[in-house]
Parts: structure tokens; sequence; C-alpha cells
């Protein structure tokens, strides 16, 4: 703004001078045809004077068509940056618009995938309720065939009624961690912490696996303090079904003749549990998304082919409902180690 001001005030200095240099010459005809024949001395006098004049306001005009010149080549810079600039301004304009429509738009693809894993995670938890007592009802049925007061079978009638039960104790379990982590996510996971010890937990869950431990021929060792454990508050059923997953995870992935250290201590304020095998590891690039839904490593799908990948997933959120920590070290083939920390006045999360 200031350049074109500066601009408007050159070219009037620049047109009045111009003005001058005429008036001057038009007073030096003048002079010419009117004074000469008057006085000789006093047209000289006023030729020199007006021919003076006309010099230095002819080099004044040279001057300011010269300074008239630079400005109004800035001037043609400047509309130039401006029309570039003006250029620029509409495409940041037609930019932000576009930017504008794609957020939108992903605002809505968002929602939209938030309201389709809300229906997949209630078809999953009505669908699994709706399994769960016909199964539950099978199972029985096998139970009750393989009771020898129902009846005497041969070999393979038994094998092929086992093989059956443990199908269906498979699916069941599936059903069941379907509906636990469908209940986790929609907050229906009920949590009732009291203060109660952890060692009848601890041993509850050492005891329910090993039967399969032994099936493998598996060594379970535990080393427990012999002091024994403090009370903690906690959700006891929860926190046996964290541990007893973690204990059957290291016992799945174990092979036959293996072992598995079940180590429990007090360290600083905080009870750690320790389950160490010896089985096939876990690949390093894949350690990072253990605990993550249906997440399963690819050598532990070789090994086992059955399996949710959900235990690992919802002994974390377990744990981490209780204020503590659950964290891994592991390589391929050299087994793995699951640490669990809990503090002593372990409290419900608000």
């Amino acid at each position: 703004m200031e350049e074109t001001k500066n601009y408007g005030k050159m070219r009037s200095f620049w047109f009045f001078q111009t003005m001058a240099i005429i008036v001057a010459a038009g007073l030096a005809v003048f002079n010419f045809l009117y004074l000469r024949a008057e006085n000789i001395s006093v047209f000289f006098i006023s030729l020199a004077i007006n021919i003076l004049l006309v010099l230095i306001l002819a080099a004044r005009a040279w001057g300011l068509s010269k300074i008239f010149s630079d400005l109004r080549k800035d001037r043609d810079s400047c509309n130039t940056e401006t029309a570039v600039k003006s250029s620029e301004i509409q495409e940041l304009e037609k930019i932000t618009r576009q930017l504008v429509r794609r957020d939108l738009e992903l605002a809505r693809a968002n929602q939209r995938l938030a309201e389709l894993d809300a229906a997949k995670s209630d078809f999953i938890s009505i669908a699994a309720h709706q399994l769960r007592t016909p199964l539950t009802g099978i199972k029985w049925s096998y139970t009750e065939l393989l009771d020898p007061k129902t009846g005497s079978l041969n070999d393979e009638q038994k094998q092929l009624l086992k093989n059956g039960f443990t199908g269906i104790t498979n699916i069941i379990d599936l059903v069941n961690d379907l509906l636990n982590v469908s209940h986790l996510e929609e907050g229906k996971y009920e949590f009732n912490f009291k203060k109660q010890p952890l060692l009848p937990i601890v041993n509850k869950a050492m005891a329910g696996l090993k039967l399969v431990a032994d099936e493998k021929k598996i060594t379970l060792f535990s080393k427990i303090p012999a002091s024994g454990l403090p009370e903690i508050n906690m959700d006891g059923e929860k926190m046996g079904l964290a541990l007893a997953n973690v204990l059957d995870n290291a016992i799945k992935y174990t092979p036959k003749g293996g072992r598995i250290d079940f180590l429990v201590s007090q360290e600083q304020g905080l009870i750690k549990i320790v389950v160490q095998d010896s089985g096939i590891g876990i690949p390093k690039d894949q350690k990072g998304r253990l605990f993550t839904k249906f997440f399963r490593a690819n050598n532990a799908v070789g090994v086992q082919t059955s399996g949710t990948g959900l235990g690992l997933y919802m002994v974390k959120k377990i744990i981490d409902r209780h204020n503590g920590k659950i964290t891994v070290d592991s390589a391929e083939g050299k087994g793995a180690t699951f640490i669990i920390t809990l503090p002593e006045q372990s409290a419900k999360k608000k």
C-alpha cells in the first residue's frame, strides 16, 4: 500500500515538472519574439535565465522519470508477487477445504467402524451365550457316556468319546474366552475386590493344571516363600483365571519332558510371580504383539493348532485392573519367562 502511494506522488511530481519545462520553453519563445526588438541586452539575459531554467527542470524531470521508472518496476513486481501470493492463498484454501472434507470423511468412517465393532461384539456375545448352554449339555452327555456306571464300552468307543469330549471342552473354552473378552470390552466384566490371601489362589491354579502337565511329562516346579504371602486387595476369581492362563500357555508350548518353574516372591512392597518354561519361545519381532487380541506367534500356530489368541490378552487386562504389570522375556527356541508384579496394596482402578 505504501509503495502505491509513493508511486502516485512521484507520478504527480513528474507531471508538474514536465509542465514547468513547457512553460519555461514558452517564456523563451516569448522573449525571442517580443523582447528582442525592445531591448537586446534584456533579451539575452532573459534568454539565458530561461535556458538555465529549462536545463535545470529538464535534469530534474529526467531524474524524476528515472525514479518513476524504478517505482513502476517495483509496482509491477509487487503486483506480480501479489498475484502469486493470491494464487498460493487460493491453493491453500482449496487444500484446506479438501482436508476438512477428508477429515469429515474419516470421522464418518471411524464412527462406522465403531458401530461395526460394537455390532461384532454384540454378535459374539449373543452367539456365545446361545452356544454355551447346548455345548455344556453335550459335554455332560460325553461325561455320562464315559462313566463306567453307564455301561461297558470297547476301546475304540472309549477313544472316540474321549476325542469328542476333548473337542467339546476346547469349544466351550473358546466360547468362555469370547464371552470374557466381550464383557471386558463392554465394561461388564465386574471385579469384586477384597483383601484376601494370594497363596490359595496360586495353589489352585497349579493344581488345576498339574494333570495336564503330567500327561505331557512336564516337570512343574514351584517355589513359594516359607513365611507365606501377605493378603492383597484383589478379585480372587479373576486373579486365579489370569494365573491359570499363563500356566496353561506355558504347558501348551513346552514340549514333552520339559520344565516349568512357578516362582513367587516378595520384593520391595511387590508380589512377584514368575512363570518360566523351556518351550518354543517367542520370535523377537512378534513380542510386541503378544498381549494383543487374537494374536498368536507364527511358531505357536505350528506347534499348537488350537487356540484363540485371547488368553494373554485377558491376562493383561486383569493384571492392569489390579494396578499390576506383566512382562515377558523370551527368545525363539529358548523358552519364555512371564513376570507378573502386583503391589501388596493392590487396589481397584477408578
